[in-house]
């Protein structure tokens, strides 16, 4: 069901608020909220997960749009990570950047083996278009690889510089589903096969 909460305090909330004392008991949450502030001021936060799997998620109404950033919160609560996750751009967990040809797809990055390894740069050239033609020599892993991240991949931030995000890949889809089954509190959301 929709519920709503005229309230200043969760309708304009900081970056990132907790949200855990107005979940919905029995139920996953999500927050839809008109705007989003920042620790000093809008810094283009669209949404968030508290934590990765999560039993809610916050969104701006304009999270639905182009950039989707209701999919992709509710890809973080269902226990997925961002497609660059280890690179330099993920301040929490860098040092692990996946590699192109995936060797170490299932232990570095965002530990989906069929995820293309994302640095999630543009390596000094414009954006043209979304797709990926960057050969600049500091566009490269740590084997001397060319990226070629999925730019329209949910988990992705290239709708940063304009590309849409339509896809999830085989294997987040598994991980998701995996997380799902082993999360107790994540079960208990799920509704009978009836």
């Amino acid at each position: 069901g929709i519920e709503f909460r005229n309230s200043t305090a969760f309708n304009n909330p900081d970056y990132p608020t907790n949200y855990t004392s107005e979940q919905v008991n029995g139920a996953f949450t999500v927050f839809v909220v008109n705007s989003i502030d920042g620790q000093s001021g809008n810094n283009g936060t669209f949404g968030w997960a508290p934590s990765i799997p999560s039993r809610y998620m916050v969104t701006k109404n304009a999270g639905f749009g182009t950039r989707r950033t209701f999919i992709h919160e509710m890809g973080h609560a269902l226990g997925l990570e961002h497609t660059f996750k280890g690179t330099g751009h993920d301040a929490d967990n860098p040092g692990c950047d996946e590699l192109v040809n995936g060797s170490n797809g299932g232990t570095c990055g965002d530990f989906v083996s069929d995820t293309p390894a994302d640095p999630y740069e543009r390596c000094g050239t414009a954006i043209n278009g979304c797709t990926f033609p960057y050969t600049a020599p500091n566009c490269k892993d740590a084997n001397n690889h060319s990226y070629n991240p999925q730019m329209n991949n949910f988990m992705s931030y290239w709708p940063n510089y304009g590309c849409d995000r339509t896809v999830f890949s085989s294997g987040q889809y598994g991980r998701m589903q995996n997380v799902i089954d082993n999360n107790a509190t994540l079960t208990s959301f799920l509704a009978p096969d009836n």
